[in-house]
């Protein structure tokens, strides 16, 4: 949509929808509401702070709150753990969704992501 002020004429900027959907790989999926979503993994789920939405390159970042899950019972009131903000780095591909996961103090982790695919998460012993 484009309009005329003062005899320029300036184009809104189109509005990115948030990405809705579910994409897994090995051991891990990602569930992305128009709200958020979770990344789930073996040993850990991350809350995302909000909608994802993609920018220039197909590209997203979005921070998230992780809880770490620990090895044998845990009491219903023990909590597992939590890590300092989590920042998620995803780019769509050709065949998906490549997503970094940066956790302070920890290497990044990268995964591939497919679209509609479930996985069967393997609880840490």
């Amino acid at each position: 949509m484009a309009a005329i002020l003062s005899g320029v004429a300036v184009t809104a900027a189109p509005v990115s929808r948030p990405l809705v959907g579910v994409w897994s790989g090995d051991r891990v999926t990602l569930m992305l509401t128009a709200h958020g979503g979770t990344l789930q993994e073996d040993c850990a789920t991350t809350t995302l702070a909000g909608p994802v939405v993609r920018h220039a390159g197909d590209r997203f970042s979005v921070g998230g709150a992780r809880e770490v899950a620990t090895g044998g019972p845990q009491h219903v009131d023990e909590d597992g753990g939590h890590a300092p903000e989590v920042m998620l780095h995803g780019r769509m591909t050709t065949k998906g969704l490549a997503l970094d996961v940066d956790v302070p103090g920890a290497a990044r982790v990268t995964y591939m992501l497919l679209p509609g695919r479930n996985f069967k998460p393997v609880r840490c012993l």
